[in-house]
């Protein structure tokens, strides 16, 4: 339970936590005071950045750990690999060997946190965001990607199951920080991230407006993944292999987003990832690159699929004036299905914004009629 001692821990209020322990209403056990102690020493390392005023309030609750010299009041700290799998000192020495350096600091305090108050605990989830933020901007991405990846996960698990406020926000976020890290490094673990989106979209109603956000990131990670692999060919065998996995679903998006299939989407000028600073950068839509991608890993069923008002992959190419995407799509299109009507009577010609796109489908359809004019 949240107590008002360990609201003012958590807060990094030292003087309302001693006037609370002063006070002795109510009455607060060793076992409590040396867990308010521990978080207010990891308030300090994250609010204050003041290691030597953590050390001195975690002596403290070393001193109230128990008479066999437990330092932590449950027992010892489960091992994370994210933390590094820290682990709480036994004596001021250890202590002080953690506490200088700042990175091993950070993750004692975020696993005291995280402890004690749990992983869907909203300060558990904003300092590691925060830390997260830190390290990219430091251009340390492997410490920002992990951090996140693992505040992902928290958020996942949460009593919401999934619907987290900050889930598509943070989903989003990793995907900025793949661009970033590519541009550096000239390689990144795009798979780690597609496995955390992934296992995040079947926690949704198929079709719901979180499941349609969620593939609109899966979307722009293949964009991503797909680009990397051509100066990464190592890349390119798992990025095929998730591409078919998206496509295979067989995903209907319709709350909000016109029954669209992923090939609606990457045809669409309208679509794009909420939430991402400099999207423009990230993946740019309609798609042609995208396209071909699902197109070739088991998207051809597809193309004949139709939205809410009767489109096809190909109308929304058209309206979108995507010359690329039109292309792609006729490659896979006999002329009947390229003159498909949609709800209101329209082709894909009739819908077409760009002359170019008009003439290259009457061209295509003309062709259709008399092969020998070729």
């Amino acid at each position: 339970d949240v107590t008002p001692l360990t609201c003012a821990a958590v807060s990094g209020e030292q003087g309302v936590m001693e006037e609370l322990l002063l006070s002795k209403a109510p009455p607060v056990t060793r076992r409590e005071k040396a867990r308010a102690l521990l978080l207010l020493g990891a308030a300090f390392i994250e609010r204050h950045q003041s290691q030597s005023k953590a050390q001195s309030i975690w002596t403290e609750a070393m001193e109230l750990g128990g008479d066999a010299g437990m330092a932590f009041p449950d027992g010892e700290l489960p091992c994370c690999p994210v933390y590094g799998n820290v682990q709480f000192a036994r004596t001021p020495a250890e202590l002080h060997h953690i506490i200088v350096d700042d990175w091993t600091s950070f993750n004692l305090a975020s696993a005291i946190r995280e402890h004690i108050l749990g992983g869907s605990n909203p300060e558990t989830i904003h300092y590691l965001r925060c830390r997260g933020a830190m390290e990219a901007d430091a251009k340390r991405y492997g410490n920002a990607m992990r951090l996140w990846l693992h505040c992902l996960q928290l958020e996942m698990d949460s009593e919401k199951k999934g619907t987290h406020p900050e889930v598509t926000s943070t989903l989003a976020a990793c995907t900025e920080l793949l661009v970033e890290q590519i541009r550096a490094e000239g390689d990144a673990d795009v798979k780690a991230v597609f496995e955390v989106v992934w296992s995040n979209i079947h926690r949704h109603p198929l079709g719901g407006i979180e499941c349609g956000k969620t593939v609109r990131i899966l979307l722009t990670l293949l964009y991503i993944w797909n680009k990397l692999s051509v100066s990464v060919p190592r890349q390119a065998s798992p990025c095929r292999d998730c591409a078919r996995r998206l496509v295979h679903q067989r995903f209907v998006l319709n709350k909000g987003y016109n029954n669209y299939t992923p090939l609606h989407l990457a045809c669409d000028k309208k679509t794009f990832v909420s939430g991402a600073k400099s999207r423009k950068n990230v993946c740019l839509f309609p798609s042609p690159p995208l396209l071909k991608l699902l197109l070739e890993c088991g998207g051809i069923p597809l193309v004949v699929e139709r939205d809410s008002r009767g489109n096809t992959p190909l109308h929304t190419a058209a309206a979108s004036a995507s010359m690329g995407c039109v292309r792609e799509l006729l490659f896979y299109l006999s002329p009947a299905n390229a003159s498909l009507q949609n709800s209101a009577g329209a082709r894909p010609v009739a819908v077409a914004t760009s002359d170019k796109i008009r003439a290259v489908l009457n061209e295509f359809l003309l062709r259709a009629v008399d092969p020998a004019e070729d």
